[in-house]
């Protein structure tokens, strides 16, 4: 059964065209600005975003126009994020944070949301992976802001290819499916930007390690004793690498937290006749206002204000999309950490 949901799916064609800019510039705010100069009668655009436990899924094609991203006043969650485009067709230049930027059908390009953008694009269509940057960081050891892996190259082209299936497949494929496609196509990548083996197989060996600490994790949750010192026991792990496995989750507490209010946030979801307190509880936090505070720094609402998103943008039980004008990011991070 597939956990992906489809958060986002807007084709401006259905709008009057005086409206299809606004329209469209709702649609990407969260990614770029967008800025069209042509006349508004000819602009087309469509966009369809898809939200998996481990990634957002873009497909989009539209006009020529120009896309800009300042990362000063673009959204800041997506700055812990690594975008992968490729351009199903168009071509575009760019600048990358001062770095001059060129690619065409074929071509994927790797973009830091935490950095500064200019694109500049010819009528294209284009699919994008939208990653977080931990997950990355286990096969690159850098973020190459602006990196153009060349399609010409049969490594890349089949990075492009891969890239390709796995965004237009997203909606069909589940949880197990989605994370290992994107495991293959990160592979490729570190392989096609000439990422040394060595820091592969460091980031393997980092991954190995916070595997079976996540899994243990998992089944002992809700454990009250649940610790550092309990977890390196019990796993076969020195502390130190326990605590370098999870650096990239500002620390092996900040985990076993963010993982207990996921549980709290589902249940928030699956169980509305429950009190907010009792689920807090039941989760491992005892103080309300700690429980509160935890809640509101990491998803960015109150538990209350969350239970009531998450029922007014039809994200209960039945499983409808949400289409439309409203931030996919906001509510594709809700579904992405409540899928889990």
């Amino acid at each position: 059964m597939t956990s992906t949901r489809i958060v986002a799916d807007v084709d401006v064609s259905a709008y009057p065209p005086a409206q299809r800019l606004d329209v469209w510039r709702a649609a990407v705010e969260p990614l770029y600005d967008p800025w069209y100069s042509g006349e508004r009668d000819s602009f087309a655009a469509r966009i369809r975003v898809s939200c998996t436990g481990h990634y957002l899924a873009v497909d989009k094609a539209a006009s020529a126009q120009r896309y800009s991203r300042n990362p000063v006043h673009a959204p800041r969650e997506l700055s812990d994020y690594v975008a992968f485009q490729g351009y199903a067709g168009g071509s575009f230049t760019g600048d990358f944070d001062g770095r001059s930027v060129s690619g065409r059908a074929g071509d994927v390009h790797v973009i830091d949301l935490s950095r500064s953008i200019v694109q500049v694009t010819t009528e294209a269509a284009d699919v994008n992976l939208l990653v977080p940057r931990a997950r990355v960081e286990k096969y690159l050891s850098a973020t190459p802001h602006g990196v153009l892996l060349n399609g010409s190259d049969a490594l890349r082209a089949l990075a492009y290819s891969h890239l390709s299936e796995t965004v237009l497949n997203a909606p069909q494929l589940d949880d197990a499916e989605s994370g290992a496609a994107l495991d293959a196509f990160l592979t490729m990548v570190g392989g096609a930007a000439g990422e040394e083996p060595n820091a592969r197989a460091k980031g393997f060996a980092r991954a190995s390690a916070r595997a079976v600490a996540a899994g243990f994790i998992d089944r002992h949750l809700l454990d009250p004793a649940l610790n550092a010192t309990l977890i390196a026991l019990r796993c076969g792990l020195s502390r130190a690498s326990l605590f370098r496995a999870f650096e990239a989750d500002g620390g092996i507490q900040a985990f076993i937290t963010r993982e207990r209010l996921l549980v709290a946030l589902r249940r928030l979801r699956t169980e509305p006749a429950v009190p907010v307190q009792s689920i807090a509880d039941a989760c491992g936090f005892p103080d309300p206002s700690q429980f509160s505070r935890h809640f509101r720094q990491h998803f960015g609402f109150s538990p209350s204000e969350a239970r009531r998103h998450l029922v007014a943008e039809g994200m209960g039980g039945d499983g409808s999309a949400v289409i439309g004008r409203r931030s996919w990011l906001e509510i594709g991070r809700l579904l992405s950490e409540a899928a889990r």
